[in-house]
This record gives structure tokens, C-alpha cells and sequence, in this order.
């Protein structure tokens, strides 16, 4: 179909018609039978489903169309009818068929696709041929007049216009003038596009009308909707008329272009009567309203001639009483209850008041109330108002105008002002939705009390509280003092005079409105200064009357606390202890104890000096020490240190005392099961002289008889978990936990049995304190030091504020100053300058064809159960579904040989990238250690091995003979590759005869990554380390990473770079703190 025949359809059709149709077309409601340049032959799918046709005559080019429905016998052209022009011309969704549902509400039947279908076609298209031969005279020309009925305008203001219709005689020159009826609506030919359209408006833009012009020819009584929109467009175009009687000559009506006219109230007095005036004002043009000839829609005025706008200013109903002739008078004893009236109901159009004049220009000043906090309330009530010159008025008050009995001004209400005040309370964090039941005008989330009261504050905003002004903190001032066993703070806050107490404070920061009652039930603002500390104060403390005490253990923190507090003055007694910690930056370096074999490098001395410390002041600590920079060496020397001193003090005792049996001074070491040997060799070689009993296995004793005789019992975790009511009652020297993330879970059973351990000191080895989360600390230090991190679930609902990974910068401050003389780090490349350089990238792959498609089959699968389950039940409940949908994804992306073990066969994106790399390894005399977390994976890899004739060594949690294993890759040259579990191979183990390691799977604690990397970057390693990350692409590794960036930022803010992990790193999971957010974030 060209584009003739829609550009002449669009000049029949009305607008509104045609929007009709461009909605059936796009909802593909036309069905396109047959169409040419010139025609369109279809079906048209309506309340029923109608034949339609559309063509141009050849000869005239003039539009013949037809359609089965009524609105096309009544009025030409219809919606239908454009819609199939539209389906034919390509700019609707065509259909090809209605099948055989919904019978045909026509007459003459459905036109078929069956049977002899271009026989049908033919007699369908000689039908509409038939049809179109009867209409071929042109159609006869006709004009419309517009004609506003002045008449009509009464009490009810409705606007009825006359549409009349002339006729061309056949002679020339119009038929008598006559009103238009039902009957020439069936034929629109002959009227221009712009009176279509006005019709349109005038019928509701309908295609169906009951009886249109049919009790009286011509009247239209419009709506005031419509006749604000059509009046002026009439008028505009120069078409509109007036009558003031419905035999009067019509005159035009003009279009007035200016401004709308502005009507002014005025109660004035008049002897001892008052009177309403009013004024209809623009610029230096005033009219009275018996000067106007009619008003129409709320908004429109005619007078002299002339069509105009008028903003009523909310008096319209007045403005129409006063030009019928009403008058509005009253007794001057009526005057205050009359004003009042009038500054509430009509205040926007309110001038003057007999001794009050209008005084444009002030300002609104916001004002915020609020009501006192609820208990347990998540948000508190609030009211808004606006301060015009000290005269107050409320947000949602519908006056327009702020006056007061006796007042001499009356203030208009800036709207748009308020408008933008109340956005900035909305964009501080308030709510400004009412709640008229309450009379309360919106809500603040006490979340963000503190931050909007600052905030609003700030900007000029009045705040007060429960009808009190809000009070601003002053002088705060708290003690520190220590007693024998027990530490108390007291103090408070002033306030103007009334007292925060510090119960008080505490409550406040607690349920987190920023609001603390004082003393004399007014309300202040907390102090800022308060808030960064008081997570810390009561997750260390317990609220004993209006103190809070503290044990003396957590001395050293308090006083960090007090040093950054101006507020917290301390006793002597804690500054000496604090003191004589940090003395620790200024210790010598030791020397190699007695009976220590072997020669401490410089960093290995500091750190026995650091460790000796610590026991002179009685306090546990953590070598944090980078992995291969022989943690374990450095304890040794401790115990030799130890053991030296004792048998000196031996030595120096009476045969007597001597004669009374004293035991030794026994050391308990606690480390992984793999680990156990490598001590037992490590103290045969550094320190001989010390006996040593390793208590572990199925033949061990199951007492302690015998523990005395020795000076270090080495243990595994699940021997302790045990044996740990016979361990327990061992008064121990020293304990030392290697590996210590083995009770980074405080309520796991391990960690509980570590705490009951008895030892007059206490010592951790860990490379990474913080695997995961914040709530590991507090495990580690109440081992090492307890009480010192205050109660287990306050200092969770500290960290748990947030994500678990992370701490207000305050906080983490503090503790960072705090616990640093507890724990020792150090990194190999600030110890170790001369070891080789070590360097980790990412190798991205791209899964590609099948591997691709079965990653996004099982990627919805999870994310269609997993995350339904998680909204029914939790995602508590729900983590065996969590953990086994992340394995798959995880799996999915290694190899579908994870998956599907008929696949194994099958190759990878990581195989193809990395089976080339480890050939190029191999070939240029290097070595590579390749680790997994899936030993199906390992599997696969080792089968590419065999196949590429690569020889190898495996070791994975079934290796039985794990130092042969490594004595072979260290020392054969023709072993180039080492295939290990992430696991089983990222503790205990040196590899230094590997330059290249590779990841094949991001595991989500980077700790466990770095530990595996560190079995070749360690002393003793000559080469240059290269360490590579495998990961796949738009896969969860991507998201795994991510997570690891996270932890690494949080080890770093408190103990500087990550390194080692420890013990169990590789099982720390990913569920730990997960939240559904999270989830679906890792689902994506």
C-alpha cells in the first residue's frame, strides 16, 4: 500500500479516531487479507470482528472506504479503518489470521482463506465495487459557525456553544443557518479538518453517541474541561462568536493574548456596615464584576467583545455571586468572625481586611517539631510548619494567607518556597507524608534523625523536641578510674544547665534517634564526638547504675580510648600500664637463647624481644608474621629463653627445694594435624635440648600424667576438642595455638576449648587474624586475652551494624591503635629485601558454545529455586540449597566434567587457556604448582598430563605419603608440575623449587589463595614467583573476587597487607554475614 492512500485517510479521519486505531494496530487487532498500492482488503477485530475496506479511486483519487460498524454508518471513515491502513502500511503488528475463534459479527459473513479462496477474493472485491459506483459525486461543500450562548451563563457557569451549519445552494451562496443535528454527523466529507477536530472535542472524541444534537439542534453544553480547552482555540483561530440572546445577531469574539486578569478581595467598612469588594486587576486595568459579561470554566471572562483568562485565586464562587449582583454585607460587630472566614476560605484572593493591608515578599522560615521518641519505634513523628515574620502556620494549613485577630498584615503564603523547603526535608531524610490521624505532618526514620537534625540545622532550620527547644551539647566530662580487678567510667554531658547521664547517652546511641533525654525530660542532641565512640563502650562494658564497668584486662584499650577522648580524663594507674605497653616500639633486639641452636636473623630477634615482652606485662599476643618468615623458629627461641630462665632459677634454689620435686615449665603447642611433624622437626633441629611429647593419635595417654616431665606437648585441634577435660586442669607455662583461624568461630567448639586452656601465657600464630570477618577478632583476642574485646554478642552487634566486613573509620582506628602492641606483622618484602619478587595476575577465559550455554541453564535454574526457597523460608534455613547452587556455578565453570562425569572427556575454556602455559613451563626447565579446590578437577588435569607426557606429582587430602611426594618435586628435574588441592596443600608445605603457580579456581577468602602461593614464595626461593589466577568470565569467579577485595580491605585497615592464611583458610565459606541482597547479587 503506497503512502496516497494513508495521507488521504489521515485528512478524513479525526485525530482522536485515529489514536483509536494506531491502539488496535499495535495490538495487532487488524488482519491484513489483501493489499495493493491502491486498496487494503481485511479483517478488524472490535467489540466483534468487522470486513473492512479502504482504496483510491483512479480516476478521482478521492478514498473509498467502508466498514461493517455502526459508527461508520453514522460518521464516515472510522478507527478501523485506520487501523488496517496501519497494519497494511507496515506501522502496526499485522495479524495473519483470527483462526476460527469468534464467529464473524457480520452480516455478510467471514471472508474465507479455504477452498477457492481467488474466487471469494474476486466476489468480495466486485461487493465493495458495487458499492463504491453509488458515492462517486463529489461531496457537497458546507461550513460550521461557532456561537457562544451568553444567555445560558448562569448560576451553574456552564459554557453552551451553538454549532451551527451552512449548506452551499446549488445557485451559489449558503442555505439559511441552521443547528447542526444527528443526521449530518453521518457525513464529514465536506468540513475541514479543524472542525472535525472541534467536533471531536465537543462529542468526547467518541465514535458511538446515544443521540448527539438531539433534544436541541446545535447545543452543545460543555464541561468545564472542555470548554477551557476549545474556547480559546476557537477563538484564537478567529471563529469563535457570541450571542447575549439566542435570537441576537451573533458578534465575534476576540482572543485576548494578554495576561490573565487577577481578582482582588477587599472587606472594607461602610458607616457601620462591612462589605465585600471585589476587583478583577491587570497591571493599570481594573474591571468591577458586574463589568464582565460572562465567566465560564473556572478560568475564562468575556467582556467587551473580548475572550480572556482570569486566575480566581480560589474565589470563583465569590467572583460569580458578585457580577449576578449579590451583595455581601455585614454588620461591624461580625468583623473578627467575617475576616477569619475570609483569611480561611478565600485568603489567596484576599487583599485587604478593614485595618490589615496585604504585604507581599516575605519569606517562609521552616520549622521542625518533633515528638518524643517512641520506645522500640523505628522512626519518630514530626510536625512542619513555616514562620512568616514570627507568625506560624502549618505545612498542610490550606490558608493562603497568615493572619491573626489585631494583625496589620496579612502575609501570602509562599508556595513555591515551602515547596522547596519541603524537598529539602525529604532529601535530609524525612518523610512528609501525613498521618491525619496522629495530626502529625510526616516521620523521620531514627536512622537519620541525627544527620537531618545536623543537617536541617545547618541550614536555618528551627528544630525543637516535644515542644522544648532541642538542646545543643555542651561540656562533656567522663572518668576513667581503675580499681584492683575492675575499671569504671562515669560522667556526662552538660546541657544549658540540665545533665545527660551516662545510662543516658548509651540509651540514645543505642535505639539511634540522635536524641538523648536530659535531666529535666527536655531533649539534646547527642554529641558527635559521642557517637563515634560508643559502639566501642558498650560492647566493652557492663551498665552498673550510672557507670559502666570494665575488666582490667582491656586496660590497654580503654586508655587508647581515653587518649583520643578529650572528654575521658584516666587515673595514674592505667596510664602507667598503657605506658609501659608501648614501650614496646622502643625494645632492643634479643640475642639467641641458651640452648638455641642456629642464628636468628635480625627480624627473627626483634620478634623473640616482642614475645618476651609480653610475658613481663602479662598479656597474650598474635605473630602475625608473613608465611615462610619462620613464626614457628621464633616461638622455639622462646621456649629455649623460658627454659633456660627456669633452670636457672633451678639452679639457684636450696637442695632442699630442689629435693621438693619442682616440674618443668611445660609449653602446649596446638596446630593442625599436618603441621605436627614439621614442629617436632623444627625443635630437634633449633632447640635439642627441650623434651618434647607429641599427644596425639589412637595410642596417646588419656591423662596428663607424665606432661611435667616435658617442656613442649605438641597437639592436633581434634585431639584438644577431646581431650580438653583432661587438658584443661594442666596448669600450663605457655600455650601456643599455630594455625590459630582454627577458633576464629567463637562458638565453635574448638574455640571453647582453647579458652579453657590454663597458661601463664598465651600466644596465637596466625598470618591473617581477619579471614572473613570482623567477629574473628574478638575469638582470637578473648583466647589471647580475655574480657579484653568486652561481651561476645555486643561486639557482634557492633560489627554486624554493617556487612560484617567493615567498621565506622573511628572504630577501626581505635582498635587498630589499641591492638597493635598485641600483635606483630611483618612482611617479607619489608624483611626480606632480598627475596626474589613475587607477581599475581588474572588470566580471564571466556566460555564459549556448550560450556557457555549449560553455565546459563544451571545460573536461572538457581536463580529460579534458590531464590524462591530463600523467600519462603529464609535464607538461614535455606543454606544447604545456598551452598550446593553456588558449588554448581562454581563447578560449571572449571569443567562439565564436575558436573557430569561422562564428560570428563570434554574439554574447557581453563584447559585450553592453561595445559598450553604449563607445556611452555616445562619447556623452558621451570616448575608450576597447580592448585584446585575440586580434586575431580585435578583429575581432569592430571588425565591432559598423562596424555601430553608432562611427568607430575598429587597431593590432595588422600595423600598418605605427603614427604615423599614433596621430596620428589623438590629434588627430580624432570618433575615439573605439582597438582595440589587447595587444602591439603597450602599449609606445612616448602616448595621452593616452583616459580609459577597457578589458581585454577578463585576460592572466596583470599587468604587461602595467598598461603597457597606462599609454598614457593618463602626463604630459600631463588627465582622470580609468578602466580596466576584463573578465572571465567560474566561467572560468579568474578563475583568471588570481588568478595576477596573486600576482605583484603578489612585485614589491611587493621593489620596492614594480607598475607599468610591460616589453618583451615580454604573451608572458610561464603555464606558467613551472606545476606539475600547479597545472594541475588552472586545469582546474577
Amino acid at each position: 500500500m503506497n503512502d496516497e492512500l494513508l495521507t488521504q485517510l489521515k485528512t478524513e479521519i479525526p485525530s482522536a479516531t485515529r489514536a483509536k486505531g494506531e491502539v488496535y494496530a499495535r495490538l495487532g487487532r487488524a488482519e491484513v487479507q489483501t493489499s495493493g498500492p491502491d486498496h487494503v482488503i481485511g479483517r478488524v477485530r472490535g467489540s466483534a470482528l468487522y470486513r473492512v475496506r479502504a482504496m483510491l479511486d483512479p480516476r478521482t483519487r478521492l478514498v473509498d472506504a467502508s466498514c461493517e460498524c455502526a459508527a461508520f454508518r453514522e460518521f464516515g471513515p472510522c478507527k478501523h479503518v485506520w487501523a488496517l491502513a496501519l497494519a497494511a502500511s507496515g506501522a502496526g503488528r499485522a495479524r495473519t489470521s483470527f483462526g476460527d475463534g469468534g464467529g464473524d459479527a457480520a452480516s455478510g459473513g467471514e471472508l474465507a482463506l479455504r477452498g477457492d479462496a481467488l474466487r471469494e477474493w474476486k466476489l468480495a472485491l466486485h461487493d465493495f465495487d458495487a458499492a463504491a459506483a453509488k458515492s462517486k459525486a463529489p461531496p457537497q461543500p458546507v461550513a460550521l459557525r461557532w456561537i457562544l450562548d451568553l444567555s445560558s451563563a448562569g448560576l451553574g457557569g456552564e459554557a453552551v456553544l451553538f454549532v451551527g451549519i451552512l449548506t452551499a445552494r446549488k445557485r451559489g451562496g449558503w442555505n439559511k443557518l441552521r443547528g447542526l443535528s444527528a443526521v449530518d454527523l453521518g457525513s464529514r466529507a465536506g468540513w475541514s479538518a479543524q472542525d472535525r477536530e472541534w467536533l471531536d472535542l465537543v462529542l468526547g472524541a467518541e465514535d458511538q453517541f446515544a443521540t448527539p444534537f438531539a433534544q436541541e439542534a446545535g447545543i452543545a453544553r460543555l464541561r468545564d474541561a472542555q470548554a477551557a480547552r476549545l474556547l480559546p482555540e476557537i477563538a484564537r483561530a478567529g471563529r469563535l462568536e457570541a450571542r447575549e440572546q439566542q435570537d441576537a445577531q451573533p458578534f465575534a469574539l476576540e482572543w485576548d493574548e494578554g495576561e490573565p486578569w487577577r481578582v482582588g478581595l477587599a472587606l472594607v467598612r461602610d458607616g457601620a456596615a462591612l462589605e465585600l469588594r471585589a476587583r478583577l486587576r491587570r497591571r493599570d486595568e481594573a474591571l468591577r464584576p458586574e463589568q464582565t459579561v460572562a465567566l465560564f470554566a473556572h478560568e475564562l471572562i468575556v467582556y467587551e467583545h473580548r475572550l480572556g483568562r482570569v486566575d480566581a485565586r480560589g474565589a470563583w464562587a465569590l467572583l460569580r455571586a458578585l457580577r449576578s449582583g449579590r451583595r455581601f454585607a455585614a454588620p461591624t460587630r461580625e468583623e473578627r468572625a467575617v475576616s477569619t472566614w475570609l483569611v480561611s476560605e478565600h485568603g489567596g484572593a484576599l487583599d485587604a481586611l478593614p485595618d490589615a493591608a496585604r504585604a507581599d515578599g516575605i519569606e517562609p522560615h521552616p520549622y521542625l517539631r518533633l515528638d518524643a521518641p517512641e520506645a522500640g519505634a523505628a522512626s519518630i513523628a514530626v510536625q512542619l510548619a513555616f514562620a512568616y515574620d514570627g507568625f506560624r502556620v502549618r505545612a498542610l494549613d490550606p490558608r493562603e494567607l497568615v493572619w491573626e485577630p489585631g494583625d496589620t498584615r496579612l502575609l501570602p503564603r509562599d508556595r513555591a518556597a515551602e515547596a522547596r523547603l519541603l524537598e529539602e526535608f525529604r532529601a535530609a531524610g524525612g518523610d512528609a507524608t501525613p498521618s491525619p490521624a496522629t495530626d502529625r505532618d510526616g516521620a523521620v526514620p531514627l536512622a537519620r534523625l541525627a544527620g537531618l537534625v545536623r543537617e536541617l540545622g545547618a541550614r536555618g532550620w528551627l528544630i525543637d523536641a516535644a515542644g522544648k527547644r532541642l538542646r545543643a551539647p555542651g561540656q562533656a566530662k567522663f572518668t576513667l578510674s581503675s580499681g584492683i580487678d575492675w575499671l569504671e567510667l562515669e560522667g556526662g554531658v552538660d546541657y544549658e544547665g540540665a545533665q545527660a547521664t551516662l545510662p543516658a547517652l548509651l540509651e540514645a546511641a543505642k535505639n539511634g534517634s540522635g536524641l538523648v533525654r536530659l535531666s529535666d525530660g527536655s531533649l539534646g542532641l547527642l554529641p558527635e564526638q559521642w557517637l563515634s565512640s560508643w559502639g566501642l563502650f558498650d560492647a566493652l562494658g557492663e551498665q552498673s547504675g550510672d557507670k559502666l564497668r570494665f575488666r582490667a584486662s582491656q586496660a590497654l584499650l580503654l586508655e587508647s580510648i581515653a587518649r583520643e577522648e578529650q572528654a575521658i580524663e584516666a587515673d595514674v594507674r592505667l596510664t602507667e600500664i598503657a605506658e609501659r605497653v608501648r614501650s614496646f616500639d622502643g625494645l632492643a633486639a634479643a640475642e639467641e637463647p641458651a640452648g638455641f641452636r642456629g642464628k636468628l636473623r635480625p627480624y627473627q630477634r626483634d620478634g623473640l624481644a616482642w614475645l618476651q615482652a609480653l610475658a613481663r606485662i602479662g598479656f597474650g599476643g598474635c605473630l602475625a608474621d608473613d608465611m615462610g618468615l619462620g613464626k614457628t623458629v621464633q616461638v622455639l627461641a622462646l621456649l629455649a629463653s623460658r627454659a633456660s630462665a627456669s633452670a636457672d632459677a633451678r639452679a639457684g634454689e636450696t637442695g632442699e627445694a630442689r629435693a621438693a620435686g619442682k616440674k618443668r615449665r611445660t609449653t602446649l603447642v596446638v596446630a593442625p594435624k599436618s603441621l605436627v611433624f614439621n614442629w617436632q622437626r623444627e625443635a630437634e633441629r633449633f632447640t635439642p635440648g627441650l623434651d618434647v611429647l607429641v599427644h596425639a593419635g589412637a595410642e596417646r595417654r588419656r591423662d596428663a600424667r607424665g606432661f611435667g616431665k616435658h617442656d613442649l606437648v605438641l597437639t592436633t585441634y581434634g585431639t584438644l576438642r577431646q581431650d580438653i577435660g583432661v587438658l584443661r586442669e594442666v596448669p600450663f607455662d605457655c600455650v601456643v595455638l599455630d594455625e590459630a583461624q582454627a577458633i576464629k568461630t567463637a562458638g565453635s567448639q574448638t574455640a571453647r576449648a582453647a579458652r579453657l586452656l590454663s597458661g601463664e601465657q598465651r600466644l596465637a600464630l596466625s598470618g591473617t587474624p581477619i579471614e572473613n570477618h570482623l567477629g574473628e577478632l574478638w575469638s582470637l583476642m578473648e583466647f589471647l586475652n580475655p574480657g579484653l574485646l568486652g561481651r561476645s554478642r555486643a561486639f557482634a552487634s557492633l560489627v554486624e551494624s554493617s556487612d560484617g566486613l567493615s567498621l565506622a573509620e573511628h572504630d577501626r582506628l581505635l582498635l587498630r591503635r589499641a591492638l597493635a602492641p598485641l600483635v606483630l606483622r611483618r612482611t617479607k618484602a619489608a624483611v626480606l629485601p632480598e627475596l626474589p619478587e613475587r607477581s599475581e595476575q588474572d588470566l580471564r577465559c571466556e566460555l564459549e558454545g556448550t560450556q557457555a550455554r549449560d553455565y546459563q541453564k544451571i545460573l536461572e535454574y538457581c536463580r529460579a529455586t534458590v531464590l524462591g526457597e530463600v523467600e519462603e523460608k529464609g535464607l538461614a534455613r535455606s543454606k544447604l540449597r545456598v551452598l550446593e547452587a553456588l558449588l554448581r556455578l562454581r563447578q560449571a565453570a572449571c569443567h562439565p566434567g564436575l558436573l557430569d562425569r561422562a564428560r570428563t572427556g570434554e574439554s574447557s575454556a581453563k584447559l585450553e587457556l592453561v595445559l598450553p602455559l604449563l607445556q611452555e613451563v616445562a619447556e623452558e626447565g621451570h616448575k608450576a604448582l597447580v592448585y584446585s579446590q575440586f580434586t575431580s578437577f585435578l583429575d581432569i588435569v592430571e588425565e591432559r598430563l598423562k596424555a601430553l607426557g608432562l611427568p607430575y606429582e598429587r597431593l590432595d587430602g588422600q595423600t598418605q605419603d605427603r614427604e615423599a611426594r614433596v621430596t620428589r618435586f623438590q629434588t627430580d628435574p624432570d618433575v615439573r608440575v605439582f597438582l595440589l588441592s587447595l587444602k591439603a596443600g597450602g599449609v606445612g608445605l616448602n616448595l621452593t623449587a616452583a616459580s609459577y603457580v597457578f589458581l585454577l579456581d578463585p576460592w572466596w577468602n583470599p587468604a587461602a589463595e595467598a598461603q597457597a602461593i606462599d609454598r614457593a614464595h618463602r626463604i630459600g626461593q631463588q627465582q622470580k614467583v609468578m602466580a596466576y589466577r584463573v578465572v571465567a568470565t560474566g561467572t560468579i569467579e568474578e563475583k568471588v573476587l570481588e568478595l576477596q577485595a573486600k576482605k583484603r580491605e578489612l585485614f589491611d585497615a587493621l593489620f596492614g597487607p594480607l598475607g599468610e592464611g591460616a589453618g583451615d583458610a580454604a573451608a572458610a565459606g561464603p555464606l558467613k554475614g551472606m545476606t539475600k541482597r547479597e545472594l541475588e547479587w552472586l545469582l546474577t
